[in-house]
Parts: C-alpha cells; sequence; structure tokens
C-alpha cells in the first residue's frame, strides 16, 4: 500500500499535538514499512510505503 499526503504548510493550528513525522516514521518501521517527508516550498509532502497481507476477511 502506497499514500501520498501533501500538505500546505500551514501547520494544524493551536492545540495540535502528535509524535510528528519522526513518529510516523517508527509507525511505519514498525509494520516493515518506510517513510518519507521533504519540504515542498509551500508545505509537506509524505510518503508512505506499508506491506499488503490478505487476511481473507
Amino acid at each position: 500500500l502506497r499514500l501520498r499526503v501533501d500538505d500546505d504548510g500551514r501547520g494544524a493550528g493551536e492545540g495540535a499535538w502528535g509524535s510528528g513525522i519522526v513518529g510516523m516514521a517508527e509507525r511505519a518501521k514498525a509494520l516493515d514499512g518506510e517513510l518519507t517527508a521533504r519540504n515542498t516550498g509551500s508545505g509537506f509532502r509524505v510518503d508512505v510505503r506499508l506491506p499488503w497481507r490478505a487476511t481473507g476477511v
């Protein structure tokens, strides 16, 4: 599974919290995936690859 998210660089606003890019990368790695992020000049681009395992559900 591959995902790409682009944002406008304005941030999440007051009261937002989280682990940021480092936390997202750690979660992706824990699932045998990878995450990259880069500044686009007008925001950020995050690409993530996660393995897809069919469960038969």
